[in-house]
Protein backbone atom coordinates (compact mmCIF):
# COMPACT_ATOMS: atom_id res chain seq x y z
CA UNK A 1 0.00 0.00 0.00
CA UNK A 2 1.06 3.28 -0.72
CA UNK A 3 1.19 6.33 2.01
CA UNK A 4 -1.70 8.82 1.75
CA UNK A 5 -1.05 12.33 3.45
CA UNK A 6 -4.80 13.43 3.39
CA UNK A 7 -4.58 16.60 5.13
CA UNK A 8 -1.26 19.23 5.01
CA UNK A 9 -0.51 22.40 7.10
CA UNK A 10 1.48 25.05 5.09
CA UNK A 11 2.58 27.69 7.22
CA UNK A 12 3.25 29.97 4.02
CA UNK A 13 5.15 32.63 5.68
CA UNK A 14 6.85 33.56 8.98
CA UNK A 15 5.75 37.57 8.57
CA UNK A 16 3.03 38.78 10.38
CA UNK A 17 1.33 41.86 11.21
CA UNK A 18 0.21 41.97 14.45
CA UNK A 19 2.51 40.97 18.19
CA UNK A 20 0.27 38.50 19.79
CA UNK A 21 1.58 37.73 23.48
CA UNK A 22 0.71 33.82 22.88
CA UNK A 23 3.14 33.60 19.53
CA UNK A 24 6.38 34.22 18.83
CA UNK A 25 6.27 34.79 15.14
CA UNK A 26 6.65 38.88 15.71
CA UNK A 27 10.16 38.12 16.56
CA UNK A 28 11.13 37.31 13.39
CA UNK A 29 13.04 39.80 11.46
CA UNK A 30 10.99 40.65 8.68
CA UNK A 31 13.72 40.78 5.93
CA UNK A 32 14.99 37.31 6.94
CA UNK A 33 11.33 35.79 6.98
CA UNK A 34 10.94 37.01 3.07
CA UNK A 35 14.64 35.34 2.21
CA UNK A 36 13.39 32.14 3.97
CA UNK A 37 10.09 32.08 2.61
CA UNK A 38 9.71 29.70 -0.56
CA UNK A 39 8.94 31.29 -3.19
CA UNK A 40 5.90 30.64 -5.28
CA UNK A 41 6.83 28.12 -7.86
CA UNK A 42 8.07 26.09 -4.73
CA UNK A 43 5.56 26.23 -2.87
CA UNK A 44 3.46 24.88 -5.98
CA UNK A 45 6.19 22.34 -6.31
CA UNK A 46 5.28 21.48 -2.87
CA UNK A 47 1.41 21.29 -3.52
CA UNK A 48 1.98 19.47 -6.25
CA UNK A 49 3.96 16.96 -3.99
CA UNK A 50 0.88 17.08 -1.54
CA UNK A 51 -1.51 15.67 -4.45
CA UNK A 52 0.55 13.09 -5.63
CA UNK A 53 0.44 11.81 -2.01
CA UNK A 54 -3.50 12.24 -1.96
CA UNK A 55 -3.54 15.26 -0.08
CA UNK A 56 -7.10 16.58 -0.33
CA UNK A 57 -7.28 19.03 2.53
CA UNK A 58 -4.30 21.83 2.39
CA UNK A 59 -4.65 24.29 5.89
CA UNK A 60 -3.23 27.40 4.92
CA UNK A 61 -1.63 29.81 7.62
CA UNK A 62 1.54 31.39 9.01
CA UNK A 63 2.05 34.20 10.37
CA UNK A 64 -0.44 35.49 8.39
CA UNK A 65 -1.00 34.26 4.77
CA UNK A 66 -2.63 37.30 3.78
CA UNK A 67 0.55 39.00 3.68
CA UNK A 68 2.25 37.01 1.02
CA UNK A 69 1.33 38.67 -2.78
CA UNK A 70 0.61 35.52 -4.43
CA UNK A 71 -1.66 33.47 -1.97
CA UNK A 72 -4.32 33.76 -4.31
CA UNK A 73 -2.01 32.00 -7.62
CA UNK A 74 -1.27 29.44 -3.96
CA UNK A 75 -5.28 28.96 -3.19
CA UNK A 76 -6.09 28.94 -7.14
CA UNK A 77 -3.14 26.38 -8.02
CA UNK A 78 -4.03 24.07 -4.69
CA UNK A 79 -7.52 23.88 -6.58
CA UNK A 80 -6.59 23.13 -9.57
CA UNK A 81 -5.56 19.95 -7.47
CA UNK A 82 -8.54 19.05 -6.46
CA UNK A 83 -7.40 20.20 -2.50
CA UNK A 84 -10.09 21.88 -0.84
CA UNK A 85 -8.50 24.99 0.75
CA UNK A 86 -8.54 26.44 4.54
CA UNK A 87 -7.13 29.43 5.73
CA UNK A 88 -6.70 30.89 9.10
CA UNK A 89 -5.95 34.39 9.65
CA UNK A 90 -5.92 37.34 12.08
CA UNK A 91 -8.78 39.01 9.31
CA UNK A 92 -6.81 42.42 9.88
CA UNK A 93 -6.27 42.71 5.91
CA UNK A 94 -9.45 40.78 4.78
CA UNK A 95 -11.56 43.83 3.22
CA UNK A 96 -14.38 43.47 1.12
CA UNK A 97 -12.54 43.08 -2.39
CA UNK A 98 -10.01 40.34 -0.47
CA UNK A 99 -12.83 38.44 0.51
CA UNK A 100 -14.13 37.91 -2.92
CA UNK A 101 -10.44 37.32 -4.21
CA UNK A 102 -10.83 34.45 -1.34
CA UNK A 103 -13.89 33.10 -3.18
CA UNK A 104 -12.79 33.57 -6.67
CA UNK A 105 -9.43 31.79 -6.01
CA UNK A 106 -11.37 28.81 -4.61
CA UNK A 107 -10.92 28.80 -0.79
CA UNK A 108 -13.24 27.04 1.16
CA UNK A 109 -13.12 27.91 4.96
CA UNK A 110 -11.48 30.62 6.22
CA UNK A 111 -10.94 30.54 10.36
CA UNK A 112 -10.55 34.09 12.02
CA UNK A 113 -8.95 34.95 15.42
CA UNK A 114 -10.60 36.26 17.70
CA UNK A 115 -10.23 35.75 21.42
CA UNK A 116 -13.14 37.06 23.30
CA UNK A 117 -16.33 38.98 22.50
CA UNK A 118 -14.79 41.53 24.53
CA UNK A 119 -12.68 43.62 22.59
CA UNK A 120 -10.22 44.65 25.83
CA UNK A 121 -9.76 40.99 26.39
CA UNK A 122 -9.14 40.36 22.38
CA UNK A 123 -6.33 43.46 22.15
CA UNK A 124 -4.74 42.36 25.18
CA UNK A 125 -3.84 39.14 23.89
CA UNK A 126 -3.33 40.57 19.68
CA UNK A 127 -2.63 44.29 20.65
CA UNK A 128 -4.22 47.91 19.95
CA UNK A 129 -6.81 48.06 17.24
CA UNK A 130 -6.93 44.23 16.23
CA UNK A 131 -10.64 43.36 17.24
CA UNK A 132 -12.56 45.62 14.87
CA UNK A 133 -11.18 44.56 12.13
CA UNK A 134 -10.99 40.78 12.75
CA UNK A 135 -14.92 41.04 13.82
CA UNK A 136 -15.41 42.77 10.10
CA UNK A 137 -13.49 40.05 8.42
CA UNK A 138 -15.89 37.71 9.14
CA UNK A 139 -18.56 39.85 8.33
CA UNK A 140 -16.84 40.98 4.90
CA UNK A 141 -16.44 36.67 4.66
CA UNK A 142 -20.20 36.04 4.75
CA UNK A 143 -21.29 39.11 2.73
CA UNK A 144 -18.91 39.29 0.10
CA UNK A 145 -18.15 35.47 0.00
CA UNK A 146 -21.56 33.56 0.54
CA UNK A 147 -19.95 30.34 -0.35
CA UNK A 148 -17.22 30.10 2.04
CA UNK A 149 -17.49 28.76 5.15
CA UNK A 150 -16.16 30.99 7.88
CA UNK A 151 -15.11 29.94 11.04
CA UNK A 152 -13.87 31.79 14.78
CA UNK A 153 -10.89 30.34 16.34
CA UNK A 154 -9.34 31.31 19.77
CA UNK A 155 -6.54 30.40 22.33
CA UNK A 156 -7.71 29.55 26.07
CA UNK A 157 -5.34 31.53 27.96
CA UNK A 158 -5.39 33.29 31.91
CA UNK A 159 -6.70 36.44 29.87
CA UNK A 160 -9.93 34.92 28.21
CA UNK A 161 -10.97 31.82 29.87
CA UNK A 162 -14.15 33.15 31.11
CA UNK A 163 -15.05 34.57 28.58
CA UNK A 164 -15.55 31.32 26.56
CA UNK A 165 -19.36 30.68 27.14
CA UNK A 166 -19.60 33.86 25.93
CA UNK A 167 -18.26 33.08 22.74
CA UNK A 168 -20.62 31.12 21.18
CA UNK A 169 -23.60 33.67 20.79
CA UNK A 170 -20.75 35.95 19.94
CA UNK A 171 -19.79 33.61 16.97
CA UNK A 172 -23.71 33.19 16.64
CA UNK A 173 -24.34 36.80 16.05
CA UNK A 174 -21.27 37.17 13.30
CA UNK A 175 -23.35 34.25 11.40
CA UNK A 176 -20.14 32.44 11.65
CA UNK A 177 -20.45 28.72 10.66
CA UNK A 178 -18.16 27.05 13.21
CA UNK A 179 -16.09 27.98 16.25
CA UNK A 180 -12.81 26.52 17.64
CA UNK A 181 -11.45 26.61 21.04
CA UNK A 182 -8.27 24.95 21.76
CA UNK A 183 -6.00 25.23 25.17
Amino acid sequence: SSLNIRSSIYDVTNRCNLKCKMCGVCEHDHARAIARELTTEEWKSVIDAGHRLGTTLVSITGGEPMLRRDLLELISHARSRDMAVHMCSNGLLIDEEAARNLEKAGVGTVSISIESPHKEHHEALRGKGSFDPAVQAVRNLRQFAPNVRVGVNNLITTTNYRDIAAMIPFAESLDAHQLKSAP
